[in-house]
């Protein structure tokens, strides 16, 4: 999960560092010569990936936000039946004390009748 949330990051922060790349080039096709064909496809190709990084960063981020708020409100059945069967040792242990109880009363009875 700590390592998600570290990739969400950093997607994120390419894709912000691209589209930083984008406005850099955009601000230079005025002076470019004849390379200026190259740079309109690599900015357009920067900033298309670095919108998508970013866009996929952020909805990855809501998206485990969301399901860790889900996990947080409802146990999961692995937690449920980890607890129904504690509970259930807890009962047979009760039962077992109840039994030596009635045992230990009965012994104690017998040997005031006697």
């Amino acid at each position: 999960m700590r390592r998600d949330r570290a990739r969400m990051a950093v997607y994120a922060l390419a894709g912000i560092y691209l589209l930083y790349l984008a406005w850099e080039i955009r601000k230079n096709l005025p002076t470019a010569g004849t390379e200026k064909p190259l740079m309109i496809v690599f900015m357009v190709l920067f900033a298309v990936i670095g919108i998508a990084a970013v866009a996929n960063g952020i909805y990855s981020a809501w998206k485990q936000a969301k399901e860790m708020s889900e996990a947080a409100a409802d146990p999961t059945p692995e937690e449920g039946g980890a607890k129904t069967a504690s509970v259930e040792t807890v009962s047979a242990e009760n039962e077992m004390l109840s039994a030596e109880n009635a045992d230990t009363v009965e012994k104690v009875e017998k040997e005031e009748n006697r």
